[in-house]
């Protein structure tokens, strides 16, 4: 798996992806940038109020929060910028094989589900992980449930984004089903590729290259 990875890279860096790069570095850094401003304007206001006590918790906390809750959040932004090139990854990376078209409705339920399931993943993990973050032991918790939710979630949205094109949404269902462990195994990967700064922002990239290798070679065994 790991040497699937780094031809992934190799793909992504050497081969006709570089357009594909500049695009997902654009869209995520904007995303960033809005995010980073809202909680800024947030945060002012906050310690513009006349509470002492929450002026000071405020000061402390701010910046812990906006980066526990930017990494939290990642995995949905992430599920939202890469669902606008997946197709095209797996079509500049599969030239000799023919490649099923996506209907639209399979696009938007495959891609709404995922993106739904991130949501509700992250408004769970973040405030878990700042009511934890200060307790020893314990706050080994959230990363860990972070991992596992996400490794999940994301496993599944990069295989069926890659077998879709391939077979029907309900095919790619049942074959994903039918090997969950291995899949997670890449989810896991594809989440800590996430958690690694400047890499992340094409970390959708490398993970499509990444499953639709793992794919295909499971197709040809």
């Amino acid at each position: 798996m790991l040497k699937q990875l780094f031809y992934s890279f190799k793909d992504v860096f050497l081969g006709n992806l570089k357009g594909l790069i500049l695009w997902t570095l654009a869209i995520t850094i904007s995303i960033y940038a809005l995010i980073f401003s809202g909680a800024i304007l947030f945060i002012n206001w906050l310690v513009k109020m006349d509470t002492t006590w929450l002026q000071n918790t405020t000061k402390v906390f701010s910046f812990v929060g906006v980066v526990v809750i930017s990494i939290f959040m990642f995995p949905t932004i992430v599920s939202i910028v890469s669902s606008l090139f997946m197709d095209k990854v797996v079509e500049k990376t599969v030239p000799n094989r023919k490649l099923r078209e996506l209907p639209f409705s399979e696009s938007l339920k495959m891609n709404g589900v995922v993106t739904a399931k991130s949501i509700l993943a992250t408004s769970f993990l973040t405030p878990l992980t700042l009511l934890l973050c200060f307790i020893p032991v314990i706050n080994v918790i959230p990363p860990v449930l972070y991992y596992a939710i996400n490794g999940k979630l994301l496993s599944k949205e990069y295989f069926l984004a890659v077998a879709t094109r391939f077979m029907t949404y309900d095919e790619a269902n049942k074959k994903y089903g039918k090997n969950k462990f291995f899949w997670f195994k890449a989810g896991i990967v594809t989440v800590f590729l996430m958690t690694i700064p400047v890499l992340n922002m094409i970390a959708p990239l490398i993970s499509t290259v990444f499953v639709k290798r793992l794919y295909l070679i499971q197709e040809d065994q």
